[in-house]
């Protein structure tokens, strides 16, 4: 059998993967930076869910458990 032919793999600098983020429009920008640190394909954050996160500047109590302020 023939040797299988590997890709080589690209990784971007920090200071270009930064450049590069800032060029991007929001949510694109945050949906890029969660691939990049959490190495999360884009399936994956689709099934992504928020079920308890206090976006707010207040402590907030939903469903008998307290969410802290951000």
């Amino acid at each position: 059998m023939p040797e299988k032919q590997r890709k080589e793999t690209h990784a971007l600098s920090f200071s270009l993967g930064n450049d590069l983020l800032s060029r991007f429009p929001s949510p694109v920008r945050e949906m890029a930076l969660l691939s990049m640190t959490g190495s999360l394909n884009v399936a994956e954050m689709l099934a992504l869910s928020w079920k308890r996160v206090n976006l707010t500047e207040e402590t907030s109590v939903v469903g008998g458990e307290v969410l802290q302020a951000n």
